[in-house]
């Protein structure tokens, strides 16, 4: 690099997004609404459910959650009943595709976090799509760091 180069990317934080560890989310507190309706909310904002891929990625969430509001997050079974998919990278989801108890389940299921005050946590759910509420945690991959390499 040379001298007085700036090698540091600084983007900022697209509105109404904050940034949470290495991810831009966005809580979504006024309004309850199915599976269906988070997603689109997560659209009109240019975003989409928060796709958590470790119990790491829900413990940072912790702490932001209100314990009265349950929350939608991307991984749903809407194409095959017995696995859960995340809608946004189109991979299995690792946290809901533990050995089930739902001994054949018939409905299309998405994936809540509700607060379990047993645990005092919040834990993640399989729930009806349409008829259950929650609100959105939406998320958006920008800012985007692209690094380049020149000879």
């Amino acid at each position: 690099i040379q001298p007085n180069v700036n090698d540091e990317f600084q983007a900022e934080i697209p509105q109404p997004f904050q940034k949470v560890h290495n991810k831009y989310i966005y809580l979504d507190h006024a309004k309850s609404v199915n599976w269906f309706g988070a997603v689109e909310s997560c659209h009109r904002i240019n975003g989409h459910l928060i796709n958590l891929q470790s119990i790491e990625d829900l413990e940072r969430l912790q702490t932001l959650l209100n314990k009265s509001y349950d929350y939608w997050t991307d991984l749903n079974n809407l194409v095959d009943l017995k696995v859960f998919y995340s809608l946004t990278t189109g991979s299995k989801g690792n946290l809901l595709n533990e050995p089930s108890h739902d001994g054949g389940n018939k409905d299309n299921l998405c994936g809540l976090l509700r607060y379990d005050n047993n645990t005092k946590k919040f834990k993640l759910l399989k729930q009806n799509c349409s008829s259950t509420k929650g609100r959105p945690i939406c998320e958006t991959t920008r800012p985007t760091t692209i690094q380049v390499l020149v000879w």
